[in-house]
């Protein structure tokens, strides 16, 4: 869900039978073969019937004005007892709340050259958490990038920093009950 240009397929391709995905335009560059609807991801229902073991979302929520509809949308897509991974900024970084208190906005959050498409909706573990139960997802898991740039430098933080603080992207996985 917000595939972009397919790059996760790559990382997967050895593990599935099937791969779907959903954007706004299918770009040029999407290896040959994979199925790209196009949708806004913004509507109400997203036009798919079908549902997968795996329903993940990768840097997408946040570009997105209404999160809450369209993670129901990634849980009717998700088959009794599959998962769902959704990514979003880590906003409670070292490097995140560092901007918030010194810029005024989250350091994945500001405007200019570059930065479109634009992220608009800021979420927290526990928003993601929150959207979670909200769907009556089970064993849910938060996990971070453990990749973080350190604040107002170009440098990523040492490898053994690990965690909220030192990563720029939260993930969470969970399950749809049978």
């Amino acid at each position: 869900m917000g595939c972009g240009q397919c790059h996760f397929y790559s990382y997967i391709k050895k593990y599935i039978d099937k791969y779907v995905g959903v954007d706004i335009i299918r770009y040029d560059s999407v290896p040959n073969g994979i199925t790209v609807i196009c949708c806004d991801l913004n509507e109400d229902i997203i036009p798919i019937e079908e549902q997968a073991d795996l329903v993940v979302s990768i840097e997408t929520i946040e570009h997105l004005e209404n999160p809450r509809s369209f993670f129901r949308n990634l849980v009717r897509l998700t088959k009794p007892g599959g998962l769902i991974a959704v990514s979003t900024p880590n906003n409670l970084s070292l490097r995140s709340i560092g901007s918030l208190l010194l810029r005024g906005h989250f350091a994945a959050f500001q405007e200019g050259n570059g930065n479109y498409p634009a992220h608009i909706t800021a979420l927290l573990e526990i928003d993601l958490l929150r959207l979670a139960k909200e769907n009556h997802l089970i064993n849910m898991n938060i996990g971070y990038s453990n990749k973080g740039k350190i604040p107002w430098l170009s440098f990523y933080w040492p490898s053994f920093l690990k965690g909220k603080l030192f990563s720029d992207n939260i993930v969470l996985l969970a399950q749809k009950p049978i």
